[in-house]
């Protein structure tokens, strides 16, 4: 059945903003017009509690003048707390930072990485050649890098998100990563194009659309004989079979509430939902979960900055410090972990049942979105 729709002008404000809302809840397509634009792209609903995302994303706007919470849909400018830049597309990004005129870091980025991790395993000739090339310039312009431009600390290859995730040291920051695995086990993380990563170093912000969440829950106990990757690949099963082979995460948040989920395996799941094309992840941590992730960030980097990664200002020293400010912040009841509101608005919702899962589970991804048991034939075999 055809919806009926409505153009209403003046929409941003008043009865015109009210009339809107009154059609959208009646299930009428509404078309609103009106002469602040800035207004049109900001969305509150009004007794609607905010999820994780939204929580973090209205912690962080920048530019705003609305007095009420915003929702997913609203478009917004945030401030971004760490960015990371990969090795393959680093030059780029120091291309658009040069036609920028861009000379230092702004000031709002607390941390940022320059990686070595993709060009570490084909060291060859071009890459001899860029690559330190790259770290002179990431480093004057006051990354941390992966590869020392005096070549006096020994290369650190690690991947880029798995650097990042250890950063990260604050539930409610923004990361940007020029890698589409950017997944952090804290805070919020948006993989990204070299000119968005290079706009985020060089302003420390960044502008999108709050997106939409799917809430996963889980029940039941998981089987000793199973390894957490199969309660990832489960959770992918499952959610396939729920919803009739339709793809619920794809384009939003998965918002993981596993509470009790150390920094290392809430990243293996925060970077498993890439390959569900979800737009990224966050996982809901209680207090003293977070506060042993965060104690285990700190030894990684101080485990950097022994290595002399540090730079002048001192950025790896600054995370350590800031993260002690957060524990005693969560400890205190100052800042308690990020969690949603229980009147928060989901996509949908989904649960995840632990007690189903008998056998260990390998992904089958992209092609065929989905998992099998381990015993179960291929798609690829039929």
């Amino acid at each position: 059945m055809n919806k009926k729709t409505i153009w209403i002008t003046g929409g941003s404000t008043g009865i015109g903003r009210a009339l809107a809302i009154k059609f959208a809840n009646k299930g009428w397509n509404v078309a609103i017009s009106a002469r602040r634009e800035n207004l049109l792209k900001e969305i509150s609903h009004e007794n609607q509690g905010l999820t994780a995302v939204e929580k973090i994303f209205n912690r962080n706007v920048l530019g705003s003048k609305s007095e009420k919470p915003l929702h997913s849909g609203s478009y917004v400018r945030v401030s971004v707390n760490i960015v990371g830049s990969q090795d393959t597309t680093g030059l780029m990004t120091s291309q658009e930072l040069e036609a920028m005129a861009a000379t230092i870091i702004s000031p709002i980025v607390d941390g940022a990485y320059q990686s070595g991790c993709h060009t570490a395993s084909v060291w060859d000739k071009r890459s001899q050649e860029n690559i330190p090339r790259l770290m002179k310039f990431m480093n004057d312009f006051g990354l941390i890098t992966g590869r020392d431009p005096e070549g006096e600390y020994h290369a650190m290859t690690d991947v880029i998100h798995k650097v990042l995730n250890d950063l990260t040291i604050d539930d409610w920051w923004v990361i940007i990563g020029g890698d589409s695995h950017t997944r952090m086990s804290k805070g919020v993380a948006f993989g990204a194009d070299s000119g968005t990563v290079a706009l985020a170093l060089a302003t420390g912000e960044v502008s999108m659309p709050i997106p939409e969440s799917v809430k996963v829950t889980f029940k039941g106990e998981m089987a000793a004989n199973l390894d957490f990757r199969d309660v990832v690949h489960a959770t992918q099963s499952q959610m396939l079979d729920k919803f009739g082979g339709e793809n619920v995460f794809q384009g939003r948040i998965i918002e993981v509430h596993i509470g009790t989920l150390l920094a290392d395996k809430a990243f293996t799941f925060t970077d498993w939902t890439a390959e569900m094309k979800a737009k990224a992840s966050i996982c809901i941590s209680d207090s003293e979960t977070l506060i042993e992730s965060l104690e285990i960030a700190k030894s990684r980097i101080s485990t950097m900055t022994d290595k002399g990664m540090d730079n002048q200002s001192q950025v790896l020293q600054s995370l350590i410090d800031k993260a002690n400010i957060r524990i005693a912040d969560i400890r205190s009841g100052k800042n308690p972990p990020l969690a949603p509101d229980s009147n928060a608005k989901y996509y949908t919702e989904f649960e995840v049942d632990l007690d189903s899962i008998s056998q260990p589970m390998i992904a089958d991804p992209d092609v065929y979105n989905d998992c099998l048991l381990y015993t179960s034939p291929s798609p690829r075999d039929s």
